[in-house]
């Protein structure tokens, strides 16, 4: 190989090189632009549904746009209104294509949105964690398709799925669970919560998933039956049996002056009759009737 034909398939290398460098980056831009159709799109269709919510503002409805999702730091919630059928959590979906609901479940091009339709029941129950209990079967939460006029569907899920041009007669459709002064409260604090500098957090049980089944405890070795501890004698203590050893000194001591007396007494009694049986005087005598004595 001459030093020419070197040189010309280094050089061939390297434009092999870049042309593939230049691909990568050609797919990588036209992901970047299809992530930003899509983030574009989803503004379009948050806009839209605003615009619908809008219209229930004189019917008493309070509203939030795009605001903390309670306890995940890096989502968000489009929509949450607040008003007499209750507080209404709204995740605006601006799909193309075929969108249907068959069987409880919601398809697009045919395949299946569970996990869209499990997350706006979430949203609904991280938003009802933070009201009181009366308010928080108060809280609905929506699927709103921006560009399918479906008629409203409660799925199994947790979320009702229903198109945008449906979702204002859906919510004034709602029976009336809030008075004007509570849609007033809740909404002022949603809005404390919802909207400060960080997402509020929350105590879940995503940990206990995360973490699986808790550990089986092994069995307990068996041990030797005792006797109950009514019947179990206790070694006594330093200071019993001291004072037991007092006590036995006392009466001791008590048993010898006992003896003492018994025997002083025993003494004295001896002593008294020896004496009498000795020297004692002899008891007088009585004359017989008629004798004189001289």
């Amino acid at each position: 190989m001459t030093r020419d034909e070197g040189a010309g398939r280094r050089a061939q290398q390297m434009a092999d090189r870049a042309a593939a460098h230049e691909a990568e980056l050609e797919r990588a831009l036209a992901k970047a632009r299809q992530r930003r159709a899509g983030w574009e799109a989803g503004a379009a269709g948050e806009r839209a549904v605003a615009e619908v919510l809008e219209t229930l503002t004189a019917d008493g409805w309070q509203l939030l746009h795009d605001v903390h999702w309670p306890g995940r730091p890096v989502a968000n919630l489009d929509h949450v209104a607040v008003g007499p059928g209750g507080i209404v959590v709204v995740d605006a979906k601006n799909w193309t294509g075929s969108v249907t609901v068959r069987e409880d479940c919601l398809r697009q091009n045919g395949y299946r949105r569970d996990a869209v339709v499990a997350s706006a029941g979430a949203a609904g129950a991280a938003v009802a964690a933070l009201l009181a209990p009366r308010h928080r079967t108060c809280v609905h939460s929506v699927v709103c398709l921006v560009q399918h006029p479906l008629d409203p569907q409660r799925l199994p899920l947790g979320a009702t799925v229903l198109g945008a041009d449906h979702l204002a007669a859906w919510m004034r459709a709602l029976p009336p669970v809030l008075h004007p002064a509570a849609v007033s409260g809740i909404h002022a604090f949603l809005g404390r919560q919802l909207t400060g500098p960080t997402s509020p957090a929350q105590t879940t049980t995503a940990a206990l998933a995360q973490a699986g089944p808790a550990p089986v405890p092994p069995p307990r070795a068996a041990t030797r039956r005792t006797a109950p501890p009514a019947q179990r004698r206790r070694p006594p203590r330093a200071d019993t049996a001291q004072r037991q050893r007092r006590r036995r000194q006392r009466w001791v001591g008590a048993d010898l002056v006992r003896l003492l007396l018994a025997a002083v007494v025993v003494l004295l009694c001896w002593g008294w009759l020896t004496g009498l049986s000795a020297g004692g005087a002899a008891p007088p005598t009585v004359a017989p009737p008629g004798t004189v004595s001289r």
